[in-house]
Order: C-alpha cells, then structure tokens, then sequence
C-alpha cells in the first residue's frame, strides 16, 4: 500500500495483489507499481489525453505475466541459514 497511496488506482483488490506478489521483494513491488503506472501514462500520450487514467488490477497482471521476483526461495534459505549462523556475531 505504501507505493500505491499516491497513484491514481480503480477496482484494485490490494490484498489480491499482495497474495500474487508473494515472494517479491520491496525493490520488485516497487518496479511493478511503477511499471503499471507507466502503462497508463503511455495511454495518456497515445490518446492525447490531459491525464492518466487510474491503475487498474489488469495494468498489475499485465506486468507480472512478465515481471517475475529478483530473488528465489534457494536464496531466501541461503540468506536465512547466513543469518542464524552469523546472528550471534
């Protein structure tokens, strides 16, 4: 919710939208508001309108068919067995 509060967003379920993003980093969730909201202000200029027109859930399942998460469970574990081995340090 962090990145959304200030965009513009119409029929949106955030807790949908946090169930398909599981696994995704902060930095990735960024890049994903960001890239739905690139999506309509392509709009805007394509249809020489005066404003971008609100991010719907679409504009999100559209850039995560092809935004996948920067990092992978083996690497969660591995930073995971890093830290409880160094915690203590």
């Amino acid at each position: 919710q962090y990145y959304t509060s200030r965009i513009k967003m119409e029929n949106v379920d955030l807790n949908k939208l946090a169930e398909l993003t599981e696994g995704y980093t902060a930095s990735d969730i960024k890049d994903i508001v960001q890239s739905a909201h690139i999506r309509a202000i392509k709009e805007m200029f394509i249809n020489n309108l005066s404003e971008p027109r609100p991010i719907t859930m679409e504009d999100f399942i559209e850039v995560l068919k092809i935004r996948k998460p920067s990092v992978n469970q083996e690497m969660i574990k591995a930073y995971e067995a890093w830290h409880e081995k160094f915690k203590a340090l």
